[in-house]
């Protein structure tokens, strides 16, 4: 790449939440952006809800086939590539350990090793997980934080950190940024905060049913998806290449999506229990919100993982813009336009 010059971004994944947000921070910085998608027909709802499905130059790439990346990487010649393709459903990788490790770990390893065959100044960004960290034995969980991955999924990401690591040690600009839960109005139907919004508004204009969750005690670190892609930019563009958290800090119940969503709707929901079984109710109106669970004994002891994102913020200056209350009310108001 020329000094100077600004890099040409492949993104795989890039129709994923987290893809559509860099490509759109990268496209509003003037930067030239591909993308891959794992099949030609994918669904593209994301980058044509932020308008610019038809300013990105995408290929199909699956991670299954190894000359499928040759091809991409021929036809999009990029400075930087950002990797946010993988299988991400624990139910999909937890049924299928040698797909998952193809695509999470193998099929990606190929990509960036041929890339930096041919383009040795080149800055990959790997996006890892906290699953890398299985049950860990430190709270918040930083860089060095010990590895224990107990899941297909952590083992794969954990294994593509590695190479990560030592692409870096030869000489290479390679980052991990290690991904604690996120959310946005881009996020799927399946993920339990899309499921919790939508439901409540549903519910607010009288239609749906009441949700069906499960233990409302369960403890997550939640963030915005776009202050992820703030991150990523920050990370690629620093001097040198290292492993970052990407993470709020501060661990949230399933209850306090419930909560702050059903207060923006003005439901006021009160839990009653009976049992092992969890009910919401409105308290003005009785109007059952949703269902769930009481906390099981091995989910009270089980460590919660939260991140430790100090060093993104104090060595790269990240400043999220989202707290939690502001992701959920993002959610919220996004939805009640969809739903109209």
């Amino acid at each position: 790449m020329v000094q100077g010059a600004k890099p040409k971004v492949l993104i795989t994944g890039i129709n994923g939440q987290d893809g559509a947000y860099l490509a759109q921070k990268l496209l509003s910085d003037g930067i030239s952006v591909s993308g891959t998608v794992r099949h030609v027909d994918a669904d593209l709802w994301r980058l044509k809800q932020l308008g610019i499905v038809d300013q990105v130059s995408l290929s199909p790439m699956s991670f299954v086939k190894p000359n499928e990346a040759d091809s991409v990487l021929h036809h999009c010649r990029p400075d930087w590539i950002v990797n946010l393709a993988a299988i991400s459903s624990l139910g999909e990788s937890e049924a299928d350990a040698a797909l998952t490790q193809q695509i999470n770990f193998e099929g990606p390893r190929h990509l960036f090793r041929q890339f930096f065959r041919n383009n040795p100044q080149g800055r990959v960004f790997q996006a890892s997980s906290a699953l890398v960290f299985g049950y860990p034995d430190e709270q918040p969980q930083t860089e060095l934080t010990r590895r224990q991955p107990d899941t297909h999924y952590g083992r794969a990401k954990n294994d593509l950190d590695a190479e990560i690591l030592s692409l870096r040690n030869s000489g290479f600009f390679a980052v991990s940024g290690i991904f604690y839960n996120h959310e946005s109005p881009l996020r799927g139907a399946n993920f339990v905060s899309t499921k919790i919004v939508d439901g409540l508004v549903r519910l607010k204009k009288g239609e749906g049913e009441a949700l069906k969750l499960g233990n409302l005690e369960d403890i997550r670190d939640w963030s915005h998806a776009r202050d992820f892609a703030d991150g990523i930019m920050l990370s690629m563009s620093a001097d040198t290449s290292q492993d970052w958290v990407f993470a709020s800090g501060h661990p949230h119940k399933v209850w306090d999506w419930i909560q702050i969503a059903s207060r923006i709707l003005g439901f006021d929901p009160k839990i009653s229990t009976q049992e092992e079984a969890v009910e919401v109710v409105c308290g003005r109106t009785g109007v059952v919100l949703a269902t769930g669970r009481k906390q099981t004994i091995s989910e009270t002891v089980a460590a919660h993982r939260v991140g430790c994102p100090d060093k993104l913020k104090q060595q790269l200056k990240w400043e999220p813009q989202y707290d939690f209350e502001a992701l959920v009310e993002d959610m919220v108001h996004n939805a009640i336009r969809r739903f109209g």
